[in-house]
């Protein structure tokens, strides 16, 4: 084991100043670009090794209790430990990121299905309040021809949130096979009921809208109730709500993402 007082040449109770003065000292006699000596390396390597030792208190003390094997080995649990912390550092990373992704995937669910219940409550809502007061606001030819244009619009923004809707929540029934076993879809509903509800749903709306209106509302100075003017607003008005709403609600988001509301 090599003593580290005898390289540098210095007792064991030699102050930091004088450990200091004979590295220096010893430097420059051996530095493989001063000394030919052919074991020049070794020696300075030696030499340098001894003062990195010495020259730190910590160390000095480590080496004066148990030589280089107790640096040896504090250093080895140093490593160690350092290993263990790295490794719980990632472990932790790893679950957060896991959480973080089950928190962001069930936030996007979320907006999902909100979304998807606007776009039908919004679809029934406007439906029945259209078909309840026959509202005069396509009157004139200026109204016409921008509720034709919102409407072209509305029916295409309806027409994608409804497909997305129903690929999103809705399957489609495998055909019965002996050679296959049957999975359980992962949707809720089969695509010929979420249809069905659809198509009921807006059939009854207009029909409640339309009994109400005509009984309640209907004074009949103003002509037959079902007249071109219902129809038009009937098949007109409601696509265009939808395409409001979910304009509006788009908005919204987007300025609470902007302004972290």
């Amino acid at each position: 084991m090599a003593d580290y007082y005898q390289i540098l040449g210095v007792s064991r109770k030699a102050s930091q100043g004088e450990i200091r003065s004979a590295y220096r000292k010893l430097a420059k006699e051996c530095h493989p670009d001063v000394s030919t000596a052919p074991e020049a390396n070794e020696e300075f390597a030696r030499l340098s090794e001894a003062y990195r030792v010495l020259s730190n208190s910590e160390l000095k003390t480590l080496y004066d209790l148990g030589g280089e094997e107790q640096i040896t080995s504090q250093v080895s649990n140093q490593r160690r430990k350092s290993n263990l912390r790295t490794q719980r550092d990632a472990y932790r990373s790893s679950i957060n990121r896991v959480v973080d992704e089950m928190l962001e995937e069930e936030r996007l669910e979320s907006q999902a299905r909100s979304h998807a219940v606007m776009v039908v409550v919004t679809l029934f809502t406007s439906a029945f309040i259209v078909a309840l007061l026959k509202p005069m606001i396509l009157d004139s030819i200026i109204t016409k021809t921008l509720a034709i244009l919102l409407f072209v619009f509305g029916i295409k923004f309806l027409y994608q949130n409804l497909q997305n809707i129903l690929e999103k929540y809705t399957y489609m029934p495998d055909v019965p096979s002996v050679t296959k076993m049957m999975e359980t879809p992962k949707q809720p509903f089969s695509r010929s009921n979420a249809l069905a509800f659809l198509v009921l749903g807006y059939l009854i709306s207009l029909v409640l809208g339309t009994t109400i209106g005509y009984y309640c509302f209907d004074d009949g100075k103003s002509g037959p109730y079902l007249d071109n003017y219902y129809l038009m607003n009937v098949f007109l008005l409601p696509p265009i709500a939808v395409l409001i709403i979910g304009v509006w609600r788009s908005f919204i988001a987007k300025m609470d993402d902007v302004f972290d509301i």
